[in-house]
């Protein structure tokens, strides 16, 4: 059944009732005093936001979005600014260059430039 809440006039106290849909929206309180009933906005949200410093919240919520690979990029570069804003930097995009260079190095002779064959 669904909660409803109302404010005491006098007092300005709030009270939650469980009412059914269909009960007449009302409540008076044990002194007989009429309360008001609060209309509250439901906080709802379409789309949740990113934790920017989580990877996994990214792939996870990404995931169903069908996004092109520009909008995909999009919503890495924002949630990197906003790590940039907050720390000064933006470390999961340090870790990853680094990787990417420890990859491409290691495959490649430093003195001719030619792969090494695995």
């Amino acid at each position: 059944m669904p909660l409803y809440t109302y404010r005491n006039p006098k007092s300005g106290d709030l009270i939650d009732v469980i009412q059914k849909m269909n009960d007449k929206h009302e409540y008076v309180d044990f002194d007989g005093v009429v309360c008001e009933r609060v209309f509250e906005s439901l906080n709802l949200s379409k789309d949740q936001s990113i934790d920017a410093f989580n990877e996994k919240d990214f792939a996870r919520k990404t995931r169903d979005k069908n996004y092109n690979l520009g909008e995909m990029w999009k919503a890495s570069e924002e949630l990197s600014e906003k790590r940039k804003s907050i720390t000064g930097k933006d470390e999961i995009k340090e870790k990853n260059l680094i990787k990417k260079y420890e990859k491409r190095s290691g495959n490649i002779k430093k003195n001719t430039g030619k792969k090494i064959s695995s």
